[in-house]
């Protein structure tokens, strides 16, 4: 495993740091950690191969999200954990796909759940989605998976990453969602199930997800989807 650690604050670094370490160590993984407290600096750097990456969000230089802006250009598939002292900032991190956003001052407490989350995400990123259509049958990354859509007697699998934006097959949406459900997609309308790495925010009775698509929600389970959305982030906040 590849993984940086960007902090104006030394102790931070360090701290994140040795529980890092802690974790690989019990779970007999060897990992690569690139270490900084100067975010320009971090910037530089080859940050393609990167698996995950703890970033704090106020920082004196650049920001946290400007730094995950320039992972993104060149890493998407990177577990972005913002840490920092201000709960306040938790929805910047939407903009750049952050996975968690943890609290320094309760990182005892959370670290290590939320890695074995971030180590489940990346698992998850490896699985794929066994799909017969009329060109045949595919193999789709989860991760790939943006949103499945009911239509009729067909779903239409959105996707990224792929020569077409979706694939159809004839499947009962219901049939996806049991298959799904446990890899982190949502049902949040009777036509729509979503890849919740992919949303971007939910705010009133939509969705958005990469790309500036909006889907519905539905209003009988609007506070449903919401907390359910909000548990796979592990939000405590």
């Amino acid at each position: 495993m590849k993984i940086g650690i960007c902090d104006d604050e030394l102790f931070y670094v360090q701290q994140i740091e040795a529980m890092t370490r802690a974790y690989f160590n019990a779970q007999n993984v060897e990992i690569t950690l690139l270490c900084d407290t100067c975010a320009k600096r971090f910037m530089q750097n080859d940050l393609s191969a990167l698996d995950i990456v703890f970033l704090d969000v106020r920082m004196d230089t650049v920001n946290g999200i400007e730094v995950a802006r320039a992972l993104r250009a060149q890493n998407q598939k990177a577990v972005v954990v913002y840490i920092s002292q201000l709960i306040e900032y938790a929805p910047m991190g939407y903009e750049v796909n952050a996975f968690r956003y943890l609290l320094k001052s309760d990182l005892e407490n959370t670290f290590y759940e939320c890695m074995q989350a971030v180590m489940q995400r990346i698992d998850a990123q490896n699985e794929t989605y066994l799909l017969k259509t009329e060109l045949g049958v595919l193999c789709l990354a989860l991760n790939d998976i943006l949103y499945i859509e009911s239509k009729k007697r067909l779903l239409l699998f959105h996707v990224q990453n792929q020569e077409r934006p979706f694939y159809q097959c004839y499947e009962k949406i219901s049939a996806a969602q049991e298959r799904l459900s446990e890899k982190g997609f949502l049902r949040i309308h009777k036509s729509y199930l979503v890849n919740m790495a992919h949303i971007k925010y939910i705010r009133n009775t939509e969705i958005a997800l990469k790309e500036n698509k909006v889907l519905p929600i539905s209003r009988q389970n609007e506070r449903f989807i919401l907390q359910a959305y909000l548990q796979w982030k592990g939000r405590t906040i």
